[in-house]
């Protein structure tokens, strides 16, 4: 069986229970399975088509493959403007069936909505792939993925009005895109780097 998974990367760039999880999964599967793993990873300045790219290190005998330009990964920042979180055509069907034909999946397991294309879900179903969703994160929920409410206490009714005064000071989408460049992240993970920037 071949599984493709998605994920918003792998240590030591990103950290966490999603990515130990996610990692700890593949490295199973791939025993008796062919499995790859797609994550978001730096941006073009000048343009917001969505592109992919095999990356040149494997994980532990998983193949990945980057996912250039991809929306942007909020973390726990919150989200300012909905609009930039939304992908209309920024994914070409001829990238997406590129991408098809190279990994053929049989299941994409998404294990977080951050960065990932929606019509990329909506072209694996019309390929037949079996889509699985497992929820690490509550973004899909809580654009915080907290549910932590603007005054610091645990938030009981998701509305219109409470994910606004929650989000109002978050960051810009550009904040987001350079602090989940690849840049960014070789600096928060270089000790050295992180010494000489305090």
């Amino acid at each position: 069986m071949r599984i493709f998974h998605y994920t918003i990367g792998l240590a030591p760039q990103r950290s966490g229970g999603l990515t130990k999880y996610a990692t700890d999964l593949m490295q199973e599967q791939q025993v008796e399975n062919q499995v790859f793993l797609l994550y978001p990873s730096g941006s073009r300045w000048w343009s917001n088509k969505i592109y992919w790219r095999k990356d040149v290190v494997s994980a532990g005998g998983i193949q990945t493959i980057k996912l250039k330009n991809s929306l942007p990964v909020p973390l726990l920042y919150g989200v300012k403007s909905p609009k930039d979180f939304i992908s209309q055509g920024q994914m070409s069907v001829d990238t997406m069936e590129k991408l098809y034909y190279t990994i053929r999946p049989d299941i994409f397991h998404v294990h977080t909505l951050m960065g990932l294309p929606k019509e990329l879900l909506l072209f694996f179903k019309s390929k037949g792939v079996k889509l699985i969703y497992t929820s690490h994160d509550y973004f899909g929920l809580c654009p915080k993925v907290n549910f932590i409410n603007a005054e610091g206490a645990l938030c009981s009714l998701a509305s219109e009005s409470n994910c606004f005064k929650c989000n109002l000071k978050a960051p810009s989408t550009f904040f987001l895109r350079l602090r989940n460049s690849c840049f960014a992240l070789n600096i928060k993970n270089n000790p050295f780097l992180r010494k000489l920037l305090r």
